[in-house]
């Protein structure tokens, strides 16, 4: 039986692993963001039927969505806009603010799920762009089941 993704980002202690002729991150971490910083995120396809998830976490700071002042935020296919911007607000200016970002999906029980399975991200990165393309854990590897495309404005 093949490996899963799972199991090889956790015998890699979260670092990218090899998966095919892809490279594969369990999460991505966007760092060095200064005050206001914006990300621009924009969902470009969402296979169902699982409502598919967008999760960010703010190191050093929060991030301001919607109005909202939040540490996490999901961010999920079935309820949010097509569009969303996160500005990052850091806790100091002497403290380096990040981002963490990894995809998560609601199961036929509703339960959140990540991590698991075949869960993962091909990450086609440019200087303040990228697209992150995740499988989530169910079933083969496809990294179609949510695609975003994230923008950096510095």
């Amino acid at each position: 039986m093949k490996e899963q993704l799972a199991e090889l980002l956790v015998a890699s202690h979260g670092q990218p692993v090899k998966w095919g002729d892809h490279v594969v991150h369990g999460f991505y971490e966007i760092s060095g963001l200064a005050a206001g910083a914006r990300l621009t995120i924009e969902f470009l396809c969402v296979v169902p039927p699982l409502p598919q998830s967008l999760a960010l976490s703010c190191k050093g700071g929060r991030l301001e969505v919607n109005g909202q002042d939040l540490k996490e935020i999901g961010l999920w296919s079935d309820t949010v806009p097509a569009l969303v911007v996160a500005v990052a607000r850091p806790a100091s200016r002497k403290r380096p603010l990040s981002v963490q970002l990894w995809n998560e999906w609601r199961d036929e029980d509703g339960v959140v799920q990540a991590w698991i399975g075949n869960a993962g991200m091909i990450i086609e990165e440019e200087e303040d762009h990228m697209i992150l393309r995740c499988s989530n854990g169910e079933g083969e590897a496809t990294f179609d089941d949510l695609v975003v495309e994230v923008t950096i404005t510095r």
